[in-house]
């Protein structure tokens, strides 16, 4: 059984806002043989799953939070916090803050070295 119109248009919608965020096209990480395939996609399909979950996460358990310390004016619609997106930090490059390089400056981002 396949997906519904509007679980497709919400998945198109939320690639098209990747591809536009990063600044690449569907190929950066999906092979165009078999969209859907994890084993047929590039490395990059992994580095951009853990994108959205860091982009949710920092919504729910940071912006969200905060919401009573926004002013009215920079609340949304239906009075809920500010959201961010790939674009928040990508700004239409591939890699974040336009490839400038923040590991020198905090080391625990990076992470145990094996």
């Amino acid at each position: 059984m396949g997906q519904s119109i509007q679980t497709t248009e919400r998945t198109y919608a939320l690639m098209i806002t990747i591809s536009n965020s990063l600044g690449v096209n569907c190929t950066f990480c999906h092979d165009t043989r078999e969209f859907g395939q994890w084993a047929e996609s590039t490395p990059q399909r992994v580095v951009a799953w853990h994108g959205i979950q860091m982009v949710r996460e920092l919504n729910d358990k940071y912006l969200g939070p905060l919401k009573d310390v926004f002013p009215a004016n920079r609340l949304g619609p239906h009075g809920e916090a500010p959201k961010l997106d790939c674009a928040t930090c990508h700004q239409g490059a591939s890699k974040p803050l336009l490839g400038a390089s923040i590991a020198k400056d905090w080391p625990e981002l990076v992470g145990t070295q094996q």
